[in-house]
C-alpha cells in the first residue's frame, strides 16, 4: 500500500510537477518561506531513505524517475519557487 500511495514520485515529469503543483494548492495557506521549507524538508527526507520503494517491482520501475523528480522538485523550490 505504501508503494501505491509513493507511486507519483515515478510518474513522468509532467504528470509529476502537476501533482506539486496541486500539493502547493493544498497548502496555500502557508506561506511561500515555510512551504519551502516544510517541503524541502520532506522531499530531501525521501531522498535519504536506502530506497524510496520497497517491493523489488515497484523499486525497479520508478526509483530512479521518483528520485529525479524529486531532485527536480527541491531545485525549483530553491529558487524561490512557490511549488
Amino acid at each position: 500500500m505504501l508503494d501505491a500511495d509513493l507511486a507519483i514520485f515515478g510518474a513522468n515529469p509532467g504528470e509529476y510537477q502537476k501533482y506539486a503543483r496541486s500539493i502547493r494548492q493544498e497548502y496555500i495557506w502557508v506561506s511561500d518561506a515555510n512551504y519551502i521549507a516544510g517541503r524541502t524538508k520532506v522531499l530531501e527526507n525521501f531522498l535519504q531513505r536506502e530506497r524510496i520503494y520497497l517491493t523489488e517491482e515497484i523499486f525497479n520501475s520508478l526509483e530512479l524517475s521518483a528520485h529525479n523528480n524529486i531532485k527536480a522538485e527541491i531545485q525549483f523550490l530553491k529558487r524561490g519557487c512557490n511549488g
